[in-house]
């Protein structure tokens, strides 16, 4: 077993346990699956409403998904970037799409409607807090994908995302 855990010695074992189920799924998943590799279980996550400010939550966010592996697709208003994720402006087409991460207030979100439901179609959509908006709710759970009003930093930081 590697141990390279730089944690204070009380959570050594709870690091050294992580590392060991880590270890032990990649072995297990590989196995069944022949060649598939690892990032295939990663969840292909946009974030709309992405700024290079780095006061901004959606900086944040597309920094920790890309911390935690995850592929990270920015859209925001301003061709910039975040580190080295470029944010793209528009609707660009971006196929296997997971995860939609909200970061665009309701009143500006309906021009995004029909890009969201008909042309990205998420397995699930992230309102994070102040992008709640009922009518897109209703619109993305009618048509089948998970919803979900939480913090995407908040969900990444508890292991629930």
């Amino acid at each position: 077993m590697v141990s390279d855990c730089k944690e204070p010695v009380i959570f050594s074992g709870l690091c050294n346990i992580f590392q060991n189920f880590a270890l032990n799924w990649r072995t297990l998943y590989e196995s069944k699956s022949g060649i598939t590799k690892l990032k295939d279980l990663q969840k292909k996550t946009v974030v709309i409403g992405a700024s290079s400010r780095p006061n901004r939550y959606s900086y944040s966010a597309v920094k920790q998904l890309k911390r935690f592996g995850i592929e990270v697709v920015a859209i925001g208003l301003r061709n910039e970037t975040i580190e080295d994720i470029p944010i793209i402006t528009g609707f660009p087409e971006i196929d296997n799409v997971h995860t939609i991460s909200l970061y665009v207030g309701p009143q500006n979100q309906p021009p995004y409607y029909d890009y969201i439901i008909n042309k990205l179609k998420p397995h699930r959509l992230i309102f994070n807090p102040g992008t709640e908006n009922t009518e897109l709710y209703q619109m993305a759970a009618g048509q089948n994908i998970e919803v979900v009003e939480d913090c995407t930093l908040m969900m990444l930081a508890d292991g629930m995302y």
